[in-house]
C-alpha cells in the first residue's frame, strides 16, 4: 500500500518537510489501524514502539509512537539522524484477523534544524501556543497561557513551544533519546535562533529542551518594550537557514 504524497508532516508546522532529528511527526494515513490508541502519559517511561498493532519504521528501526487512529499516526523521529539528508519510512499494521498491511517506503527529507511553533487548530496563520513566563521567584506557579483576555505585553518575557530545533548541548551521557522523557537538566539548543514579532527581532533569552520533554522545546523571548498592541501579532522562529511556520499571539498595551 503506498503512502499518500506529503502524508508525513511536522506536528508543529503541519507541513511536509524537511524534518529535523527528534522532530514530532504526524502521518496522514487511513485504513491501517483497527483501533485508536494513545501512549500512556508518564514522566519517565519510554513511548511504545507499537500501538493498536501499528509500527512505523525509519531506515528499518521502529519509531516511538504517541498515538494511532483511523486517520493519523503520531511519532518521534530519532535524534541520531543528525548527519543524514534523507531517510525512508514505512508502516506495518497487524490486524485482528491475523493479516498484516505493509506500506511501501516513502522518502523523508531531513535537515539539521527545521523549526516549528506549536499552534491551535484553525486557518493559517494559526493562534500560537504561548505562555506568560513565570519568574524564578514564582517557580511553583504554573505559567499562564497567553489569550485574548490575558494578552502578552510589550517588554514581557513569553515562552513559545517549538519543535524541530535539532541538537542540544547535553552531557554525553545525557543525550536525548527519541521517545524517552529527557532525563538531563534543561539543555540549550546548539544553534542560535532568531525570533521575529511583526517582522521585528525579539531577544531570545533561552532556547532549551527542558527536563522531562519528549521533542517539545521551549523558546523564551523578550518582547520589544515599544511593541504596538495587536490582536494577531505574527511570530516566527528562524534557525540556520530555515524559518518556522508563522503563528499569531495577542499583544496588549504596555503596563506602566
Amino acid at each position: 500500500a503506498p503512502l499518500p504524497r506529503n502524508a508525513i508532516r511536522s506536528d508543529a508546522t503541519l507541513t511536509s518537510g524537511p524534518l529535523a532529528p527528534g522532530a514530532l511527526i504526524s502521518i496522514a494515513v487511513s485504513g491501517l489501524s483497527d483501533a485508536a490508541a494513545a501512549a500512556p502519559e508518564t514522566d519517565s517511561a519510554p513511548l511504545p514502539l507499537t500501538l493498536a498493532g501499528v509500527a512505523v519504521y525509519v531506515n528499518g528501526a521502529p519509531l516511538p509512537l504517541l498515538s494511532v487512529s483511523a486517520s493519523q499516526i503520531r511519532a518521534q523521529l530519532p535524534y541520531d539522524l543528525a548527519n543524514a539528508a534523507s531517510a525512508s519510512l514505512y508502516i506495518r499494521a497487524d490486524h485482528a484477523t491475523g493479516a498484516a498491511t505493509v506500506t511501501s517506503a516513502a522518502p523523508l527529507k531531513l535537515a539539521p534544524a527545521s523549526p516549528g511553533v506549536f499552534a491551535f487548530a484553525g486557518e493559517e496563520p494559526r493562534d500560537g501556543i504561548a505562555l506568560h513566563s513565570s519568574s524564578r521567584s514564582q517557580a511553583d506557579e504554573a505559567p499562564r497561557p497567553i489569550t485574548a483576555t490575558d494578552p502578552a505585553r510589550p517588554g514581557e518575557v513569553l515562552v513559545l513551544w517549538a519543535a524541530g530545533l535539532g541538537a542540544v548541548d547535553a552531557d554525553p551521557d545525557m543525550e536525548p533519546v527519541a521517545g524517552v522523557p529527557y532525563a538531563g537538566p534543561d539543555a540549550s539548543v546548539s544553534s542560535s535562533l532568531n525570533v521575529f514579532v511583526n517582522g521585528r527581532p525579539a531577544q531570545v533569552l533561552a532556547a532549551i529542551l527542558p527536563h522531562g520533554a519528549v521533542g517539545i522545546y521551549e523558546v523564551h523571548v523578550l518582547l520589544p518594550a515599544d511593541l504596538n498592541p495587536s490582536q494577531k501579532a505574527e511570530v516566527l522562529i528562524a534557525e540556520e537557514s530555515a524559518r518556522s511556520n508563522t503563528v499569531t499571539i495577542p499583544i496588549g498595551n504596555a503596563i506602566h
